[in-house]
């Protein structure tokens, strides 16, 4: 078993009523097709964004990773208010163990980037987070 780093954020959002009493449809990697035919919506979407990690090199079992926060509404300013939900969220974060991935911290790395989705005109806010986090799996 392989710690899921998606899943361990997507895990933390879920268990925040500020969170769900806007949303809970949080996703991993791409929206679902019957979603996208749904949107515009109040929905959050965690992706990797890749780039080198600073932390952890060598044989040590942890490492940091950009993770992308993008955040969806019927409108920008929705958009930026559920983004500003979870701002404050991963901003606080402490070490905690959710999915099965041990996480350290959070610390926002680009953002909030407020616009439309170029692909469906959906109105969006964006940020990049880098997480530091163990790389195996807890139980």
């Amino acid at each position: 078993m392989t710690p899921d780093l998606i899943a361990g954020i997507r895990e933390i959002l879920l268990g925040r009523t500020e969170v769900t009493d806007l949303t809970s449809e949080i996703y991993g990697g791409e929206l679902p097709d019957d979603v996208i035919n749904l949107m515009p919506q109040r929905t959050i979407l965690l992706t990797y964004s890749g780039g080198a990690g600073t932390f952890g090199g060598g044989y040590q079992e942890y490492g940091d990773r950009r993770i992308d926060v993008i955040c969806y509404a019927p409108t920008v300013y929705g958009a930026v208010q559920l983004h500003d939900t979870v701002q404050p969220i991963l901003k606080q974060l402490r070490r905690q163990k959710a999915a099965n991935t041990l996480i350290h911290w959070a610390i926002q790395a680009g953002g909030p980037l407020p616009g439309r989705d170029p692909d469906g005109d959906w109105p969006f806010c964006f940020s990049s987070w880098q997480i530091m986090a163990a790389e195996t799996a807890v139980a």
